[in-house]
Order: structure tokens, then sequence, then C-alpha cells
């Protein structure tokens, strides 16, 4: 038990801490079942991006706005705050985006594909997270959505590639 719990530390410490040449020596042991590295517990965004929407309602619509962006502001200066909250809520929507773009192989800067809109709208991971953040929203404006058009701003830190996804106009029907 005690080289098993050993092992383990040695093969998941960091390459500063533990010396290269000392993994190798437990790595025919760990790696063909623990398999990971420090990453997996507190990965790094490899996408930055700021989600915006138009929200129409009966009384007109609200232009083009970015919810999460004052609360972006204030967890740059207060860590310790509920503003931590809706940066990282925003950031996961922005990953769901980023995995939806490359699983549908849609491209920035160009008008949504509405031939695979249906498909999207059932399959992709991002459209009912972002109906929802919409919704509760339009909910805190203390308006009644009828319609949302939504584009989200992203930043690959990875590739460099930078634009603006277009999504397909939402729609409520009450």
């Amino acid at each position: 038990m005690v080289f098993h719990s050993l092992s383990l530390i040695i093969y998941a410490a960091p390459t500063e801490v533990v010396p290269t040449k000392i993994k190798s020596l437990v790595s025919p042991y760990v790696s063909p079942l623990f398999e990971q590295q420090w990453s997996m517990f507190a990965p790094c965004p490899l996408v930055e991006g700021s989600v915006l929407m138009n929200i129409q309602h009966e009384d007109g619509e609200t232009g083009w706005i970015h919810p999460a962006g004052e609360s972006n502001e204030w967890h740059r200066i207060f860590r310790m705050t509920h503003h931590a909250e809706i940066a990282l809520l925003e950031a996961n929507l922005v990953y769901w985006i980023n995995y939806d773009k490359d699983d549908f192989g849609l491209r920035l800067d160009q008008e949504f594909d509405y031939e695979i809109a249906w498909i999207f709208k059932e399959q992709g991971h991002s459209y009912y997270l972002l109906q929802r953040y919409i919704y509760g929203v339009a909910c805190n404006m203390g308006i009644k959505p009828l319609s949302a058009d939504l584009k989200c701003e992203m930043h690959n830190v990875k590739t460099g590639e930078e634009g603006t996804l277009y999504y397909p106009r939402y729609l409520w029907k009450w």
C-alpha cells in the first residue's frame, strides 16, 4: 500500500518537484491505470470570450448587451466576491460554445449555417445552456423575452484564432 501511494504521488507531482528520472522508475506501474497531469484538476482555459445578446421583448429590444461584463471587471478587482460566480458562468459558456464550434465545424465571423440549425438545437451542448442564460438575464431585467440574437466574441489562446461566432435566433412561444 505504501509503494502504491508513493508511486502515485511521485508520478502525479510536477516535474519541478520530482525529476523525470525518478518518475520514469514508477511510470511502468502507474501510467497504464492512472495517466493524468496536474492540469486535470485546474485546466487552463484555451478560449477567452464574451457572450453578447440582443433580447427582443414586447416594448422593443435591449440592443447588444454583455451581461457579465461589469461582473468580470469587478472580479478582476475583488477576487473573493459573488462576481466570481458570474465570471465563471460566462467562462463555462464560452467553453461549451467553443466545443460546439469545433464539433459542428462552425467558423468564426460567418453567419450561422441554417441547414444544420435543427441538429445544432437538438445536439449542441451550448444551445440549451445559452437559452436558459438569456432567459435568466431577461428575467433579471424585468422583461419577458420574445426572441434573442446571440453572438460570442472569442479568442483561442492556443491557436491565436479570434473572431465572432453567431448563433441562430432564439424564440420563445408564450
